[in-house]
């Protein structure tokens, strides 16, 4: 499934703004204008997944893709505001031109940076890289001790046969963990020492870099659903499309 701008895909696409084009409106981030929308990219459905932007304001001559749903259009004046989108942001995205081939790897980054801002605010250091430490929990298990929120006391030795998979890292144990001799194809790295990747999950995403499919975009709601309330227009597009198209 490719990635089309969407006054080349649908020439009409105007009727649902009013007659107004997608490149006038004026980007901002709460009351500061930041820079300007240049284009809006749809997939093969016809489907709103990115804005275009170039954020003047911020960093110059870099262009970037915005997922539609880190937005809110406001059509009376023309204006897209963005919700938890940053110069970091900016920064951190790969830059987007008229020869960027946004393929699925390239997707991948995008949701990469993006993601790397949805971490819950208790986190802390050690965490996505927040900064804040970790809050200590107010009343701590009795069996907490060193290592376990920077509490003093030593664990206390379980009175119960430790699992023998239990070993390093596990309660202070010396032994390392076993092998599971048929570990689960899921497992990867990152998952008990394995050395290959995790394995895609079998519906949803394509594992060719070029391709990708419409339910990749149905996992990430936080980043390509449209509402009533942020994207009214975009969602009359899109439910007018939808209603034409053959069943």
């Amino acid at each position: 499934m490719a990635l089309h701008p969407i006054h080349r895909f649908d020439p009409n696409y105007r009727d649902y703004f009013g007659g107004r084009a997608i490149q006038r409106f004026k980007l901002y981030s709460g009351d500061d204008a930041i820079g300007s929308v240049d284009d809006l990219l749809v997939d093969d459905s016809g489907s709103p997944r990115y804005f275009v932007v170039h954020t003047s304001e911020w960093i110059s001559g870099k262009k970037v893709l915005l997922p539609i749903a880190l937005t809110h259009i406001d059509d009376a004046t023309d204006r897209v505001y963005v919700k938890q989108f940053t110069k970091e942001h900016v920064a951190a995205l790969p830059e987007f031109t008229s020869e960027t081939a946004a393929d699925l790897d390239y997707e991948k980054q995008l949701r990469q940076v993006y993601r790397s801002a949805s971490v819950p605010a208790a986190y802390g250091v050690g965490y996505a890289g927040y900064e804040s430490a970790p809050a200590t929990p107010t009343d701590p298990p009795p069996s907490y001790g060193v290592g376990h929120a920077g509490y003093d006391d030593a664990p206390a030795a379980p009175s119960a046969p430790v699992p023998a998979g239990y070993g390093v890292g596990y309660t202070g144990y010396a032994s390392a963990p076993e092998t599971p001799a048929d570990p689960p194809p899921s497992y990867g790295v990152g998952h008990a020492g394995y050395d290959d990747a995790a394995v895609t999950p079998a519906s949803g995403m394509k594992t060719t870099a070029g391709d990708r499919d419409s339910d990749d975009y149905l996992q990430d709601p936080a980043l390509y659903e449209l509402n009533e309330h942020d994207h009214r227009s975009l969602k009359r597009y899109e439910d007018q499309r939808t209603a034409r198209r053959p069943h």
